[in-house]
């Protein structure tokens, strides 16, 4: 991002690299955040799958992660700025978090919680 706002000439265009370079900071907040929340959602799928007791933080954890697949597909979808692989792998990201809640939802009423 420096070499970026080094190499351009103008102040207009150093000004607009500024906005662009802080948007890109706070997407990469987000994914990593989200990232944290497919890591722990995956640490307690694999205890809920051990034990079924332990299958509410699962079940939170995957709604939580669905929640964010949605909204990653929704900004990108919003902002008009996405090619055909971002929006394949939002998609395969969606559908991936409603398997996993339908699974930890399904574990959920098993136990009778």
């Amino acid at each position: 991002f420096l070499g970026i706002g080094i190499a351009s000439k103008s102040i207009e265009a150093t000004q607009n690299m500024e906005s662009g370079m802080i948007a890109l900071g706070f997407g990469g907040v987000l994914m990593v955040i989200f990232s944290a929340i497919d890591i722990i959602e995956g640490i307690f799928d694999c205890r809920a799958a051990s034990d079924v007791t332990k299958v509410m933080p699962a079940w939170v954890f995957a709604l939580i992660s669905l929640v964010c697949s949605i909204y990653s597909i929704v900004s990108l979808v919003m902002t008009k700025n996405f090619t055909t692989s971002n929006l394949i792998g939002a998609a395969i990201g969606v559908v991936l978090s409603i398997i996993t809640f339908m699974a930890a939802n399904s574990i959920k009423r098993a136990a009778g919680k």
